[in-house]
């Protein structure tokens, strides 16, 4: 059986006892968060990566109906619990995920950045949302498997571009490595905080605001912390120090030595009087 395969059963296996334990965390405050899209585009890994700090690799059984984990996060001292519905991508089960949405605060849609078929599905899975979710629901639009490369097929700027026209957040994360899957998650969480401590003078909370502020702040983070290592500000290598020296090993070493070049010299004089044994018969 392999680790994949181990690891689901357990997640499977452990599923009420692990809510049975979170139920007991003590919050602040309560969110229903639900992944949707396509079949196979990873939100299983993307709840598991999130949920456990772990990757599903390999293939595995895909999500039937619907699941959920819980989390309690902590957003600035506020304990706040996401309930984390996942749900199958497959059509006939659609009908179960339209009953998810009404009581949702926030949903996340997931599209495969190496399927096609995934991101063009978008669109109608924005038409289910609107139908059947409430009006003041976050939505983001989430690229998934953003680690692959070569058979990426949806540009970063594909998603941007749509994600604009339906006025909804988006980033691209990646299950495999986490990139960006606790940001996703936190912002959600965050908006929850903001819409229950806002005051009436408050300015709205922007999910897609939020995500892009933390994105330049990581970038400027990394940038900054490069040139200062490039300048050597930061750079700080540790004193090399050599092993104390082994007298007895070092002999020992250097008798090796000469015992190989004694065979190799031996079997060089061999070669030789073969050689010359063979001119002489011939």
């Amino acid at each position: 059986m392999s680790e994949t395969s181990d690891y689901l059963n357990g997640y499977r296996h452990d599923r009420k006892q692990a809510v049975r334990q979170s139920s007991t965390e003590l919050f602040d405050l309560q969110s229903k968060v639900m992944l949707i899209g396509d079949s196979g585009v990873g939100k299983t890994c993307l709840l598991v990566r999130f949920k456990d700090r772990a990757f599903l690799s390999g293939s595995f059984i895909s999500t039937v109906g619907i699941d959920f984990r819980n989390k309690v996060v902590d957003v600035e001292g506020t304990r706040v619990k996401l309930q984390i519905w996942d749900t199958a991508g497959q059509e006939r089960f659609r009908s179960v995920t339209h009953a998810y949405y009404r009581d949702a605060h926030a949903l996340l849609l997931v599209y495969d950045v190496s399927c096609k078929s995934s991101f063009d599905n978008i669109r109608a899975w924005l038409g289910e949302i609107y139908e059947y979710a409430q009006e003041d629901v976050v939505i983001m639009l989430i690229g998934n498997k953003a680690d692959i490369t070569t058979e990426r097929v949806i540009g970063i700027e594909d998603g941007e571009r749509l994600a604009k026209e339906y006025n909804v957040a988006f980033m691209e994360t990646s299950a495999k490595t986490g990139m960006n899957v606790d940001l996703a998650f936190m912002a959600v969480a965050k908006d929850l905080k903001m819409k229950k401590t806002r005051k009436p003078n408050d300015p709205l909370f922007s999910v897609s605001e939020y995500i892009d502020m933390k994105k330049e702040s990581n970038k400027c983070k990394a940038g900054c912390y490069l040139n200062e290592v490039l300048e050597g500000s930061e750079l700080h290598l540790p004193q090399y120090v050599p092993p104390p020296r082994n007298p007895e090993l070092e002999a020992r070493i250097e008798r090796l030595k000469a015992q190989q070049a004694n065979r190799e010299y031996r079997d060089m004089v061999k070669n030789v009087d073969k050689v010359e044994v063979g001119i002489m018969l011939f």
